[in-house]
C-alpha cells in the first residue's frame, strides 16, 4: 500500500497507522460488535510483524470464551487465554467477553472457565464482564444452587469487577436472567457502570447502587412494580432511560423523602420514549422534583407528547447540547430562546413505521424565528424530513461551522442566502427528498459578490436531477473561493467537472457520504 511512494506504515512517523488500528479495534458496547472486532483484529494483526506490534495490546486487553456446536451437537468452547499467557500480558486484560450456556445439564461456566485455565491467570485490571447471547438451561437438576455457586464465584475471582454489561439475555423468570440478577446484587456496591433491563431492578429491590457514575435502562415500560433497587443519584454523570414512559418511577433515585431529587453531576440525559403502543398517559415532569444543575447534553426521543411541560426541562438547564426526535410540528411551536446559549443542535422527527405527514409551516414557526436569534451554536442538524424549508432572511449564528439539512426541498436562492450571513461556517451539506428547489428562475441573473470566504465543503444530493441545479453550480463555485471539497450525485458530476474548471479552484469531488 503507497501513497506518493512512501509506505502507510511511514507516514507522519506511522501516527497515521496508529490512529486507524486504534479506531477499528476499539471496543464497543454491543458485545456482538466486539466479537466481530475481535476476528478483524486477528487478521489485520496477520498483515505484517508491524501491525502485530501495534495490534497486540488490543488483543490482549480482553479474554474470549465463546462456544460453537459440532454437526452433532456437542458443545465445544474456544478461549484466547493460552495467547494472553504466551505473550505475558495478563496485567494488561481489562474485559471478559462470555458467550454461550452457562448452565447445562452438564456443566457450568465454573468448570468452562477452569478447563480453559482462567483460574491460571492473575488480572489486577480485570474491570467489565460482558455476557452476550447467554443461556442457561433452567431444567437442571441443580439450577438454583448452580445459580448461586455462578455468583458467589464471579465474586470471588473478579472482586475488582465496576462494570457488568449483558447482552441479550433471556427473558422471563428462569434461563439466564436470575444468575445476572444474582450477580447485579453481589457487585452493586462496588459497579459504576449498569446497564440493564428495569426488570433487573424489580427483581433485587434490596440491591443499592451507591456508586453509579453510567446509567442505561431498557425496557422500563414493561415492568410496573412497587420496588425497585435504589440508585444513588450524586454521582451519576450520565443516565439513558430507553424505551421508558411517562409513569418512570423517577422515586427510584429518591431518598425516600419528598425532598427534591437532585442530580448533582449529571451531565448527560437520554430520554427515549417509543411512540406507540403502550398505554398512554399524559403527566407532567415537574411532578417528580428533578434537579439537573450541571446537565450539559440532554436528548430527548418522543417526550414531548407525553408530558405537558417537557420543555421545560429545556429552558431550565444549562444544556450545551441538544437532540430532539419527536413531532416536527410541536417544536415548531417552541420559544426559539432556547437556541441561545446551545452549542450543537440536532432535530429529527419521531421514530415511525408509518408514512410521516408532511408539516405545514407557521407564520411564526421557530424553524425560522430561531435563526433570527443571537446563538452560540459551532454545529446544527435539522432532519425535517417532511418540510418545504423556507429563505432564512436574517441569521444571527456568527460562530456557526458545520451545518447539515435534511429537508423535503429548499430553494437554491436560500442556499446562497444562508451562506452569505455565515463568516465562520466551514461545512454545509443539504439533502433534500424532493426536489432541490421550486423556485430557481432568479439563477438568470449571475450574481458576483463572494457568498462565503471561510465554506470549505459543499455538500448537495438532491434527490431528483434538475437542469436549474447544473447552472446553479456554474454560478455559486465562483463565489466561494476557499472550497476545496464538493459533493453531487452522478446525474450532477459531468457539470460539476466543468464549474470547476471554470471557476479555477481547486476542489476535490468526494463519493457520498451516508445519512446517519
Amino acid at each position: 500500500m503507497e501513497t506518493s511512494g512512501q509506505s502507510i506504515n511511514t507516514l507522519a512517523g506511522g501516527a497515521i497507522i496508529e490512529r486507524i488500528l486504534a479506531r477499528l479495534n476499539r471496543i464497543k458496547e454491543n458485545g456482538e460488535a466486539n466479537i466481530r472486532r475481535y476476528a478483524r483484529s486477528i487478521q489485520i494483526a496477520r498483515v505484517c510483524r508491524y501491525w502485530y506490534q501495534l495490534t497486540k495490546p488490543d488483543l490482549m486487553s480482553s479474554i474470549y470464551i465463546m462456544s460453537t456446536t459440532d454437526p452433532k451437537g456437542q458443545v465445544r468452547w474456544h478461549s484466547n487465554i493460552p495467547a494472553i499467557i504466551a505473550t505475558g500480558m495478563e496485567d494488561q486484560v481489562r474485559n471478559l467477553f462470555i458467550s454461550g450456556p452457562v448452565i447445562t445439564k452438564k456443566s457450568t461456566i465454573i468448570n468452562v472457565l477452569q478447563g480453559v485455565g482462567f483460574n491460571f491467570l492473575v488480572l489486577p485490571r480485570l474491570s467489565t464482564l460482558f455476557f452476550v447471547e447467554c443461556t442457561a438451561d433452567d431444567r437442571s437438576s441443580n439450577y438454583d444452587a448452580n445459580v448461586t455457586k455462578i455468583a458467589s464465584f464471579f465474586l470471588r475471582r473478579m472482586p475488582q469487577l465496576t462494570r457488568i454489561v449483558p447482552s441479550s439475555i433471556q427473558e422471563g423468570p428462569d434461563g439466564f436472567e436470575p444468575i445476572y440478577s444474582k450477580i447485579l446484587l453481589g457487585f452493586s456496591s462496588r459497579m459504576n457502570t449498569l446497564t440493564t433491563g428495569a426488570s433487573m431492578l424489580g427483581h433485587n429491590p434490596d440491591a443499592a447502587f451507591s456508586n453509579l457514575t453510567h446509567v442505561s435502562l431498557h425496557n422500563t415500560d414493561t415492568c410496573i412494580t412497587s420496588r425497585y433497587s435504589s440508585i444513588a443519584p450524586a454521582s451519576l454523570q450520565s443516565l439513558e432511560i430507553n424505551k421508558g414512559c411517562s409513569m418512570f418511577p423517577w422515586d427510584m433515585f429518591g431518598d425516600g423523602t419528598d425532598h427534591d431529587i437532585v442530580f448533582p453531576n449529571l451531565e448527560v440525559l437520554k430520554l427515549i420514549l417509543p411512540s406507540r403502543g403502550l398505554p398512554f398517559r399524559k403527566q407532567k415532569i415537574s411532578q417528580f422534583r428533578l434537579r439537573f444543575p450541571r446537565l450539559q447534553f440532554l436528548m430527548l426521543v418522543g417526550t414531548l407528547d407525553s408530558f405537558e411541560d417537557m420543555t421545560d426541562l429545556i429552558y431550565q438547564t444549562p444544556i450545551k447540547h441538544l437532540r430532539l426526535h419527536d413531532n416536527l410540528d410541536r417544536i415548531q411551536h417552541l420559544d426559539p430562546s432556547y437556541v441561545r446559549d446551545l452549542d450543537t443542535l440536532t432535530i429529527y422527527p419521531s421514530f415511525s413505521l408509518e408514512p410521516l405527514p408532511v408539516v405545514e409551516l407557521d407564520k411564526d414557526t421557530s424553524f425560522v424565528t430561531m435563526f433570527n436569534t443571537p446563538s452560540k451554536l459551532t454545529r446544527i442538524r435539522l432532519g425535517l424530513n417532511t418540510l418545504d424549508f423556507p429563505k432564512i432572511d436574517t441569521v444571527l449564528w456568527h460562530n456557526l461551522a458545520d451545518a447539515t439539512f435534511i429537508v423535503r426541498s429548499m430553494e437554491l436562492m436560500a442556499i446562497s442566502t444562508f451562506l452569505t450571513q455565515l463568516p465562520r461556517l466551514k461545512t454545509f451539506k443539504l439533502y433534500t427528498l424532493a426536489t432541490l428547489s421550486k423556485h430557481c428562475e432568479y439563477i438568470l441573473e449571475p450574481q458576483t459578490e463572494t457568498a462565503s470566504t471561510s465554506l470549505r465543503m459543499l455538500y448537495i444530493e438532491p434527490a431528483h436531477y434538475c437542469s436549474y441545479n447544473d447552472a446553479w453550480l456554474y454560478l455559486m463555485l465562483p463565489r466561494l473561493p476557499s472550497l476545496n471539497i464538493l459533493y453531487v450525485p452522478d446525474f450532477h458530476k459531468k457539470v460539476a467537472k466543468k464549474a470547476i474548471d471554470a471557476s479555477g479552484l481547486h476542489v476535490s469531488l468526494i463519493e457520498r457520504i451516508p445519512l446517519g
